[in-house]
């Protein structure tokens, strides 16, 4: 993250006179917070995320790693038009991309852990009411972006939601909360072919199945261990 301060340009505007949306403040954000605890950035966030949330397969990448596999980034960058493997096709790996975002998104986690963190964010568990309202006092930005700390402000099938993307070399991430009904959705893909408005599109269907879905469960012996999904990536259909 030091090395990335050499890149970080003159300010646009002055603070208040405009909003444009970009990475740096979060890079900054994540130097604060080293400062400030006296930390590793890593560790800060796993004392005062992780741990506290029980985000147990969430990491800070590369300093703390999932003991399985995380999946291969497809991506359009090379070619142009056509997803390729990067991992297989180029002998890619993620540590330079993901260290290079450092604060501002080097998070390695699942759909799971995402859903647990909106949750307990939304819901007071890691910020006191105060400052959850700070993060919430949304102003409009660029393209139509209603933004506060952090969340993203927005309507969606006719209830208020906050939510927040993500977009990375070879993978994208979509999610949102509804206020009203305490529903957290998210969804992650390993290609980035797709765009962060198609993700969205899935998450608004997603989000119109639960206005009037009352809550389920699934029992406790449940396993995901002769679950399979195929093929990936996939164009029209995929198998479960």
């Amino acid at each position: 993250a030091e090395e990335m301060l050499q890149f970080i340009q003159t300010p646009k505007n002055a603070p208040g006179a405009t909003g444009e949306y970009n990475n740096t403040n979060f890079l900054l954000l994540g130097l604060i917070i080293k400062t400030i605890t006296g930390k590793e950035i890593h560790d800060a966030y796993h004392d005062i995320v992780m741990k506290p949330l029980a985000l147990n397969h969430t990491f800070f990448y590369p300093h703390t790693q999932p003991n399985g596999t995380i999946p291969h980034g497809w991506s359009v960058a090379a070619s142009g038009n056509v997803a390729e493997d990067m991992m297989v096709d180029y002998n890619y790996s993620n540590i330079a991309f993901l260290s290079m975002a450092s604060g501002a998104g080097a998070i390695v986690s699942t759909a799971e852990d995402n859903v647990k963190f909106w949750h307990g964010l939304m819901t007071g568990q890691l910020v006191n009411v105060t400052s959850l309202n700070m993060m919430k006092d949304a102003h409009p930005i660029d393209r139509g972006i209603v933004y506060g700390f952090g969340l993203m402000k927005g309507t969606m099938n006719q209830r208020e939601v906050y939510s927040h993307g993500g977009t990375c070399f070879g993978y994208l991430h979509e999610n949102l909360f509804d206020v009203q009904k305490g529903i957290a959705i998210a969804i992650l893909t390993n290609q980035d072919s797709l765009s962060n408005s198609r993700i969205g599109d899935f998450v608004r269907g997603l989000h119109k199945i639960t206005i009037n879905m009352p809550p389920t469960s699934v029992a406790t012996n449940f396993s995901t261990a002769h679950i399979s999904l195929y093929p990936n990536p996939a164009s029209t259909s995929v198998q479960l």
